[in-house]
């Protein structure tokens, strides 16, 4: 259950900067980050997901499948997890866009994408 948790934080950190206007400065501030914001996540991927690259150290593809594994034991339980499924249906988005090999940070131009189409 650890991959859905590191999934949901980077998407949480993810979503909440595609929002923002000024997303590639606040990228920056944040993952430099050393207050309550700060997660070592941020300061690892955060400056990757800056220039747009995201060299696979752990591939999308295996994380939405964690996801989905995940999926299927909280059903057959039957627990609820919206967060993960939501989440699931993102990765899913990001590798139809060819990022099945990026690292799971490249969910962010699914982000990017959703955003600009908003």
């Amino acid at each position: 259950m650890i991959a859905p948790l590191l999934d949901i934080l980077g998407k949480v950190f993810s979503s909440s900067l595609s929002r923002n206007h000024t997303f590639m400065h606040d990228l920056q501030v944040v993952s430099q980050s050393q207050g309550a914001i700060s997660a070592p996540m941020y300061s690892v991927k955060g400056p990757s997901m800056v220039k747009s690259q995201y060299p696979a150290a752990s591939p999308l593809k295996h994380l939405q499948k964690d996801l989905r594994l995940a999926l299927g034991l909280a059903e057959s339980v039957p627990q609820s997890t919206p967060i993960t499924a939501v989440a699931n249906e993102l990765y899913k988005v990001a590798k139809s866009y060819g990022l099945s090999d990026e690292d799971f940070s490249a969910v962010i131009e699914a982000l990017k994408a959703k955003s600009h189409n908003a």
